[in-house]
């Protein structure tokens, strides 16, 4: 499951980096935007809970368990 979970925050993540990226380096899409700053805004804060939470999972599969640990 921690495996499954990290995935989907891994890809979160780049889709967000992707997403980012084109805003700022394609001007012609920014006009669809009204509020471009806050949309910057919202993907950075999203960005930033993506990176955490794969950086949690990584460390939660890295650490060794109870099972582990007695072996």
């Amino acid at each position: 499951m921690l495996k499954a979970a990290l995935s989907h925050f891994v890809a979160e993540r780049d889709r967000l980096v992707a997403n980012l990226n084109n805003l700022l380096q394609n001007t012609v899409g920014v006009g669809e935007h009204v509020d471009v700053v806050g949309e910057v805004i919202d993907m950075v804060e999203r960005l930033d809970k993506a990176n955490s939470c794969v950086s949690l999972l990584t460390n939660m599969q890295t650490q060794p368990t109870e099972e582990d640990k007695n072996e």
